[in-house]
């Protein structure tokens, strides 16, 4: 993957940071800054997530965004999670946490988006013959996190 390939992330923050967060981000000059509930998305390369990562005080963690897509049911959700290069991001023996909010959404039950999200990731990896992640409620080496509504 390139360090100049543009990705969008979101770095999270403590309710009512956003401002100074907001701030940071836009002092180390990202593009398309925007402050949201819980952080501030910010668009980039591999690079400045990194910069970020390095350099901001108030943010939680930076996630990088790998897909958007609608997914109009429990099946397209899974195929469209599943068809991400997970073995990209996850080491053999990993562990893996997926975080799902919903909202006006065919999707209303976050823990059973969650485990579609999980399954898909889990089958992703195990028939690449990687070992099977294991599953994690705290600290992960790979956090999957979706919004839907």
């Amino acid at each position: 993957m390139s360090n100049q390939t543009r990705s969008t992330f979101f770095a999270t923050c403590a309710p009512g940071l956003e401002p100074i967060l907001h701030q940071e981000i836009a002092d180390l000059r990202f593009a398309k800054v925007e402050r949201q509930v819980g952080g501030v998305r910010f668009d980039g390369t591999d690079k400045d997530m990194m910069k970020a990562n390095l350099w901001l005080r108030t943010a939680g963690r930076v996630l990088k965004r790998l897909a958007r897509f609608e997914a109009h049911g429990s099946d397209p959700l899974y195929r469209g999670v599943k068809d991400l290069p997970w073995e990209l991001y996850l080491k053999k023996g990993g562990t893996v946490r997926v975080d799902a909010q919903t909202k006006d959404s065919e999707l209303d039950h976050s823990r059973f988006v969650e485990q579609r999200i999980k399954d898909a990731v889990v089958d992703r990896v195990t028939e690449r013959g990687m070992p099977r992640p294991e599953v994690v409620g705290e600290e992960a080496d790979l956090l999957t996190c979706s919004a839907t509504g």
